[in-house]
């Protein structure tokens, strides 16, 4: 289970919907892209002046290689020690491991690329090693330390004042060395001071557990709306501190996702964790957009506790509840009223097609179905719905038809927006199959266009 999670979540970050979400869509084949990492790594991983000596370095080991077997020592005078081979296989392996980061994703500054920085100063050392002279290795060695020291110390600065300065172009002889500390203590309008700010993940794991009817903490999270301190990994390390079962789930899909994929998201979580004060707050911005999501897909969005931390951080604890007649069940006058277009579809099985509502997404034709099942209403079939252009399949719906007391309500079946798609077929079958004929529910009677025994046309 760990490899597929592992190999799922690698595939929404190198797909094209995560290179336009995590790598800003630079360009597999452009110079910004393979540029990206060494810049930072120069920058903020090894320190430009460190990676400057480590260039040198190398370049004089690989001289002094050059003319070490074809040139006279001169007295007093300790040759170079011979290559071991291992500086290649480092070179090599960083090398390798720099393209597969590369090819995947570009972000994070050096976050990605710093595990090379041991690799390269081993490197570095070999290099060291191979001069000649005792007296060169001594001061290169002296050099290359002294540089470690000066850079670690600029790391070791207040947030405050962990600022780029002293460019040269895109090289940066003083850059910004605590990436994460530094980047998230601003954001959240934090101070540097003795009495350090205290970030409340007790009192959410316990203000959500207290309103648990089975005292798990379900906390849903979104990509773009983590908290730096307070997010879905911490409160979930301090709920397992306490002894309190918690499960954090991520919004698939983003940055658009379906319908289907928002309701799967909150029919496993309970609540989310926003600062008021991030993506322009809760009125406006990123955070209005995915609070219109979550109510658009039928949520209920219930302010239960607020945790104001400094003049910018200000946390926000929502319950998060579907709304049964949003979700599911909708009374005939409500559901069948302008602009849905009633219709009357008879399937073997007990089950019948009220209402056909459409809307275009994007130039996508989605769809809400109205189904009215009959007492003893077949179980295990879904609805299956083909979008096609020119005869040709372009999208695919499947959803689930749970049979069950209605008390007089209509099945509301959300399709999401069939892309390329010019015309929409709808038919039943049983769940997963399809394959075979007898799979499929016969279609009794129909006032839409009919395909077939077993499917009728949405689309005019």
């Amino acid at each position: 289970p760990h490899r597929s999670a592992v190999l799922a979540y690698t595939r929404s970050v190198t797909g094209a919907a995560g290179q336009r979400t995590y790598s800003a869509g630079v360009d597999h084949a452009s110079l910004e892209r393979w540029l990206y990492y060494p810049l930072h790594l120069v920058n903020d991983g090894l320190g430009s002046g460190t990676a400057a000596l480590v260039v040198a370095l190398a370049f004089l080991a690989a001289g002094a290689r050059l003319v070490g077997g074809s040139t006279k020592v001169a007295a007093g005078v300790e040759p170079a020690r011979p290559p071991s081979g291992g500086g290649a296989l480092l070179a090599t392996t960083a090398l390798l491991s720099a393209v597969l980061v590369a090819v995947g994703q570009t972000a994070a500054e050096s976050q990605y690329v710093m595990p090379h920085v041991p690799l390269i100063l081993l490197g570095a050392c070999l290099a060291v090693r191979s001069l000649p002279g005792r007296g060169v290795r001594r001061g290169a060695a002296v050099a290359l330390g002294a540089s470690i020291a000066v850079y670690a110390a600029l790391a070791m600065r207040s947030f405050e004042h962990d600022a780029p300065g002293l460019r040269t172009g895109r090289i940066e002889w003083v850059s910004r060395y605590d990436f994460g500390l530094a980047r998230s203590a601003r954001e959240v309008g934090a101070a540097a001071r003795p009495d350090a700010e205290r970030w409340p993940l007790g009192d959410v794991v316990e203000s959500v557990r207290a309103r648990s009817e089975d005292g798990v903490v379900r906390i849903g999270v979104a990509s773009h709306h983590h908290h730096p301190f307070v997010n879905g990994g911490n409160l979930r390390a301090e709920a397992l501190r306490r002894g309190v079962p918690c499960t954090v789930t991520a919004l698939a899909g983003l940055p658009k996702p379906t319908r289907a994929q928002v309701r799967d998201f909150l029919r496993d979580v309970d609540v989310m964790v926003l600062d008021r004060f991030r993506h322009q707050g809760f009125e406006r911005g990123e955070t209005r957009r995915l609070l219109d999501l979550l109510r658009d897909a039928g949520a209920r969005v219930e302010e239960i506790a607020a945790f104001p931390v400094t003049a910018r951080s200000d946390l926000r604890v929502l319950r998060l509840a579907l709304d049964d007649d949003v979700e599911a069940l909708v009374p005939p006058a409500r559901a069948l009223a302008p602009p849905t277009r009633p219709a009357e579809v008879r399937f073997e099985g007990g089950w019948t097609l009220r209402g056909v509502l459409r809307t275009d997404v994007e130039g996508a034709p989605a769809f809400v179905l109205y189904f009215d099942a009959a007492p003893g209403a077949t179980a295990g079939l879904e609805a299956f719905v083909d979008g096609a252009h020119g005869g040709a399949v372009t999208a695919k719906a499947r959803i689930p038809l749970e049979p069950g007391p209605t008390d007089g309500r209509l099945l509301r079946l959300d399709v999401d927006p069939l892309e390329g798609a010019t015309e929409a077929r709808l038919g039943l079958r049983v769940r997963g199959g399809g394959r075979r004929r007898e799979d499929h529910a016969r279609v009794e009677s129909s006032d839409l266009p009919k395909v077939g025994s077993y499917q009728v046309l949405l689309t005019p």
